[in-house]
């Protein structure tokens, strides 16, 4: 009954959807805390993240509630996996949107304590791969990302942002003339049918035949 009363008062919180209102009463629903926490402290780190917005102090500051709340969650409930992995995969979104390095760097000390537990488990690999991408860590993400579909190559069509992280290296590894991984990618596009994977082709004939890189400005 008292879990029912918690999301009932949340939920009306969430509808009103006043940052400022859910600001001022949000820490009357973490307690005590019941089998209705997993629910609304998910919940809340999705719409907080969803909504994100630098210039709103509210939002700033719900933000750090639902960061401080989720921390509290997988303290008191350390062995629900997924929970970490929301966690984890908004500290990295967030860190990312917000130009944040310790969010991310967050985010990658629970996508690593995940693969500590759970070292197969690709949804967590996938995740580090993004963090890190996110870091422009572009080496040991590309790595992570290939090791993920190299292992099970259904899974890079299940991901539609992942044709833009893939874009992503492509640019980079040109401008750095990391010819190996961009050819990688470039393989890996093509087998996931990439609409531009010809011209793509192109660029690396020209450069095995002629060892000379041309200007190219990628998606801009």
């Amino acid at each position: 009954l008292l879990a029912y009363r918690q999301l009932g008062e949340y939920d009306g919180l969430r509808e009103k959807g006043d940052s400022k209102v859910m600001l001022d009463k949000i820490h009357e629903v973490f307690e005590p805390f019941t089998t209705a926490q997993t629910k609304i402290r998910y919940d809340l780190l999705a719409v907080v993240s969803k909504n994100y917005n630098a210039e709103s102090e509210a939002i700033v500051e719900l933000s750090n509630v639902s960061f401080l709340m989720g921390e509290d969650y997988v303290h008191k409930m350390p062995n629900d996996l997924h929970f970490l992995n929301i966690l984890a995969l908004t500290y990295t979104v967030q860190g990312k949107s917000s130009n944040d390095t310790k969010l991310l760097l967050k985010g990658e000390e629970y996508f690593k304590k995940l693969l500590l537990i759970s070292p197969n488990k690709l949804d967590f690999s996938y995740g580090l791969a993004l963090n890190w991408m996110y870091q422009k860590r572009y080496i040991e993400s590309i790595n992570l990302f290939e090791k993920v579909f190299d292992a099970h190559p259904k899974f890079f069509s299940l991901g539609t942002e992942l044709e833009s992280i893939y874009t992503v290296f492509i640019k980079h590894f040109y401008e750095v003339k990391d010819k190996d991984n961009f050819i990688r990618v470039s393989k890996r596009l093509k087998e996931n049918n990439y609409s531009d994977s010809s011209s793509l082709e192109k660029i690396i004939d020209f450069i095995q035949k002629n060892n000379f890189w041309p200007n190219i400005n990628f998606y801009e």
